[in-house]
């Protein structure tokens, strides 16, 4: 099995995750452990747009790892110390989960990500969603404009 890209740090979760202070006493091993499987969650999601592993990403993303491993840690654990923060940490995971399925389906964006698609000089493909631009399809003009210019 292949190893999954980890999109935040233990030190991260322990800042956006809940209240800071309130993770301090939880093993470094065990917070890895969650924010592997959070950014799982968040590969499954982000893998209708992106190809992984990403080649770069940003602070939110981080953010939505450590709100869905906090989310996921609480429900396994039923870690009491982060008691008297459970409808924020809920709200924090819906809020996450939504926020992905948004940048999945184009109606967000994510800050800083460069994905592992191939370029077209390296052999990546060329994505047309213009049915003009596609040759083959019933709207195709015949205009070999994907070629580039012609000598």
């Amino acid at each position: 099995m292949a190893a999954t890209q980890v999109f935040a740090t233990p030190a991260q979760m322990r800042v956006l995750g809940v209240v800071a202070g309130r993770l301090d006493e939880v093993p470094d091993a065990t917070l890895q452990v969650y924010l592997s499987a959070a950014s799982s969650v968040a590969i499954g999601i982000l893998r209708k747009r992106f190809t992984f592993p990403l080649a770069t990403f940003g602070d939110d993303l981080a953010l939505y790892v450590c709100q869905l491993a906090t989310y996921l840690l609480w429900q396994a654990t039923g870690y009491n110390r982060i008691e008297g923060q459970l409808d924020t940490i809920r709200n924090n995971y819906k809020d996450a989960m939504a926020s992905l399925k948004d940048v999945a389906n184009r109606r967000a964006d994510l800050d800083g990500v460069t994905d592992a698609t191939p370029d077209v000089e390296e052999g990546g493909a060329v994505i047309a969603s213009d049915p003009l631009l596609v040759e083959g399809s019933s709207a195709y003009d015949g205009a070999d404009i994907l070629a580039g210019p012609q000598p």
